[in-house]
């Protein structure tokens, strides 16, 4: 399982559902917005939403560690004072 906690989802749910990761050892990222996230889904707004199938869970999972990868690339660029000179 993967869970999508809404950026605004209320901060003592939004805390619930962090302790309960924990507690559980499933991962967990915070993106989109509830009604965004619901949208995403077909549904009405949603503050989180488990991913339970392999075939939505690992495009997904692999798709953020790409993300974050090119994002720590950005930032070592930035350290560097490589971004945006040619």
């Amino acid at each position: 399982m993967y869970l999508v906690m809404a950026e605004n989802a209320a901060a003592q749910r939004a805390e619930e559902y962090r302790v309960w990761c924990a507690e559980q050892e499933i991962p967990y990222i915070t993106l989109f917005t509830k009604e965004e996230l619901g949208r995403r889904i077909g549904k009405t707004s949603r503050s989180a939403v488990g991913l339970l199938n392999a075939h939505f869970r690992i495009p997904f999972c692999a798709t953020l560690t790409l993300l974050q990868t090119f994002e720590a690339s950005l930032d070592f660029l930035e350290v560097k004072g490589d971004v945006g000179h040619n």
